[in-house]
């Protein structure tokens, strides 16, 4: 059975109270550093280590690109982007996995076997469309849950997005 350790770190550079520029700027060196470390320290402990992209919706994509290839740097085999606050509309899911996958793959980080997940909630009944989205992106793997039950409004139903690749994916 493959054993992964999941990591992520709260989005302090979002949070109003580092408004300047001097100390969103420390503050986003901070996250990058924690980004890597998390990573090392997993990866030294088993082969599988995935980084959460926690809050896409309220970090800035660039942002996300350099925290994914920080992990990547650290050990990390799995990048998901996770819009956990539901905040990301489909286009912007869409961009925000583009930058990812490109940064892992073209930055120079990453290795052949990363692989870019979408974790979305629902609470806005976007979770499938911003799905579809992330895949269009180059996301490799989605996480879902059965019958919509997860934390907050829920993550994608699993058969919601079998239903729609039933629907429009087939031939």
């Amino acid at each position: 059975l493959p054993i992964w350790i999941a990591t992520f770190h709260r989005p302090l550079e979002a949070f109003s109270r580092y408004n300047s520029p001097v100390a969103r700027t420390n503050v986003q060196r901070l996250c990058l550093r924690r980004a890597r470390n998390a990573c090392e320290v997993a990866a030294g402990l088993t082969p599988e280590v995935q980084y959460y992209l926690t809050h896409s919706g309220d970090r800035e994509p660039g942002f996300l690109a350099e925290l994914a290839c920080e992990a990547v740097l650290g050990g990390a085999t799995q990048i998901v982007i996770a819009d956990s606050s539901s905040s990301l509309s489909p286009a912007k899911m869409h961009s925000a996995t583009k930058q990812v996958v490109q940064a892992v793959d073209g930055g120079g980080s990453r290795s052949s076997n990363v692989i870019v997940s979408a974790h979305c909630h629902n609470q806005l009944g976007l979770a499938l469309q911003n799905t579809v989205a992330a895949i269009e992106a180059g996301a490799m793997q989605v996480e879902t849950c059965l019958l919509g039950i997860g934390d907050a409004g829920g993550n994608l139903a699993l058969e919601q997005l079998l239903a729609y690749e039933a629907c429009f994916c087939s031939s």
